[in-house]
């Protein structure tokens, strides 16, 4: 063993690995510099996502260089070949899999940000892009180390059919998911309304889609249940969304009297702008995220039972300032009525759905 080890051509290996690690960053170097120039000139978006990764995939490949020359340095190296090569391949590849991956994820990631949209950011989207590089490299892995793929799918073939039925809830909410995602009805970031639910969509995942809500809790679905309801789906572009009250009056008011006091109320408490309507401190006469702008309107709807229906159309900054505007523009209307002696029938007052404008 001692004679073993000093017949080991230590300097050999040192200068070996030292070439090829200085030689990776060299590389990097030019081929970074080389990437960005034509980059700038062509004005590509994805410049740096590329580079950060390629330098990483260099020194990768620099590391296993150096320890397949180190390999084939040693003496009596021969009868370790056969098992070496393979494993060096192999990291090889799955270091390539896993910068390319990245890179994937991050241009989508740009892509949509470049569109103000969401929606090719989903995380089923990204899981499909990776998982199908992932599966690529791994069968190129097997072939490394000659395993046949078919041969590995013929054994599996009972199993992997008992594994599909005890996935099947789970497999049925990711084909809904890819269904949801490929159909191009729902995009991440449009309003939607079903059943007794309402909210902006934020994710669509493998197995389910998330909505946020008007107080800003969280509605996990799964993508199956989804697929299969009645939904209404606001993706009209833009952060303003309309809230509605309804307001029970009566038939004593006066609706000229009323619907002036409403569209006052709405010039007295709310902002001219987006920007000021969603700044850290509010005034105390106006409501955090109301706006004077898309106007207000007032309609008169039906004479139920010595009632007249009137409802009250406003608008907000974002949605999440949807429900508390309206919750503090009831509470001051409420107040304001009392004031000006306007019979309310208070009893049946309610709120009805929003949408977005």
């Amino acid at each position: 063993m001692t004679e073993y080890l000093q017949s080991i051509p230590l300097l050999t290996i040192a200068i070996s690995v030292a070439s090829c690690i200085v030689g990776g960053y060299i590389i990097r170097w030019v081929l970074s510099t080389w990437i960005s120039r034509i980059a700038n000139r062509a004005g590509f978006a994805y410049t740096d996502i590329i580079i950060t990764n390629i330098n990483k995939a260099i020194l990768w490949c620099s590391v296993l260089l150096a320890l397949s020359i180190t390999v084939t340095i040693l003496p009596k190296h021969e009868w370790i070949q056969p098992y070496v090569r393979p494993v060096l391949w192999s990291a090889l590849i799955v270091a390539l899999g896993v910068v390319l991956a990245r890179i994937a994820q991050g241009v989508i990631e740009r892509r949509a940000e470049r569109k103000g949209s969401a929606r090719v950011a989903t995380t089923l989207i990204q899981k499909i892009v990776q998982i199908t590089i992932y599966v690529v490299a791994g069968v190129m892995v097997l072939d490394t180390f000659d395993i046949k793929v078919t041969t590995i799918i013929a054994t599996l073939g009972i199993g992997g059919l008992a594994l599909a039925l005890a996935l099947q809830d789970t497999l049925s909410n990711a084909f809904a998911g890819i269904y949801i995602t490929l159909s191009n009805q729902i995009h991440v970031g449009d309003f939607v309304s079903f059943e007794t639910y309402e909210g902006i969509v934020t994710d669509i995942g493998w197995r389910t889609t998330v909505i946020r809500k008007g107080n800003e809790s969280l509605l996990i679905v799964p993508n199956s249940k989804l697929s299969q309801a009645i939904i209404t789906s606001f993706p009209i572009p833009g952060q303003i969304f309309r809230g509605r009250i309804q307001l029970p009056l009566d038939m004593e008011a006066n609706l000229d009297q009323v619907e002036e006091l409403l569209l006052r109320m709405i010039q007295e408490h709310g902002f001219d702008s987006t920007e000021e309507s969603l700044a850290t401190e509010t005034p105390a006469n106006k409501i955090r995220g109301l706006l004077t702008q898309p106007q207000s309107v007032v309609r008169v709807g039906e004479f139920k039972g010595g009632v007249i229906e009137l409802a009250l159309m406003f608008a907000v900054a974002d949605y999440p300032s949807l429900s508390p505007a309206r919750h503090e523009l009831m509470k001051r209307i409420h107040s304001r009525f009392k004031q000006e002696n306007i019979p309310l029938e208070t009893s049946q007052m309610g709120i009805i759905e929003s949408e977005k404008k």
